[in-house]
């Protein structure tokens, strides 16, 4: 309660409904954005993992992590209603959607859900996407997770590219950083994004989002 009530600083939270098995559903989810709320001024922000994860395919078996991919989990659609009810709470959907898994998976949805996202970042002021682990390569410059590409040109074409923010996700892993950085820029390239659109990705807009 004392950082609630506390002034000139962000208060934020981070949830990740797949790996802890919270679905977007949860009355917990609306505990969290109440408590937020109460919080003086705009600085408020919550980021949710939205989409897959590989721990929801063999690597969480590999390693007898329970996981869920299900639908209550990753259709950012869950969290329609609290974006309507708590316009001054920024809400970061990192990974945007994104697929962690293969086809070949039970939880892989062809990017239904990075559609969604992109379609609340159209609709409502008060939500942003992040292409957070969408440029993860493995060491021979190899995407782990396809459609980055093609993503970041749908967030052009949908006239979103001022909602998105770059980030890595890959702070884990030695010296994967500036490959993920770069190849995320050569993808705004591609995609027909502006010198000023990429300027704002990379640093504006993770600043109006965080309040950096």
């Amino acid at each position: 309660m004392s950082y609630i009530k506390k002034e000139g600083c962000v208060l934020g939270a981070k949830l990740a409904p797949p790996n802890t098995c919270l679905p977007l559903t949860s009355p917990i989810i609306g505990d969290v954005l109440e408590r937020l709320n109460e919080h003086d001024g705009n600085n408020k922000v919550i980021a949710i993992h939205i989409g897959t994860t590989l721990m929801c395919g063999p690597m969480g078996k590999q390693f007898g992590v329970k996981c869920l991919c299900s639908d209550e989990y990753i259709d950012p659609r869950h969290l329609e209603k609290h974006v309507k009810a708590y316009p001054d709470i920024t809400f970061a959907f990192l990974h945007s959607g994104h697929e962690f898994l293969s086809p070949e998976e039970d939880c892989y949805y062809d990017f239904k859900y990075a559609d969604e996202c992109i379609a609340m970042a159209q609709e409502y002021p008060n939500v942003y996407l992040s292409l957070s682990a969408i440029f993860a390569q493995d060491p021979d410059g190899t995407l782990k997770y396809p459609g980055g590409f093609e993503l970041v040109k749908k967030m052009k074409q949908e006239g979103i590219a001022h909602k998105v923010f770059w980030a890595s996700d890959q702070s884990f892993v030695k010296e994967s950083i500036r490959p993920a950085l770069i190849m995320g820029i050569k993808a705004m390239i591609d995609a027909g994004f502006t010198q000023e659109e990429r300027t704002w990705s990379l640093n504006g807009c993770t600043r109006k989002v965080f309040r950096f």
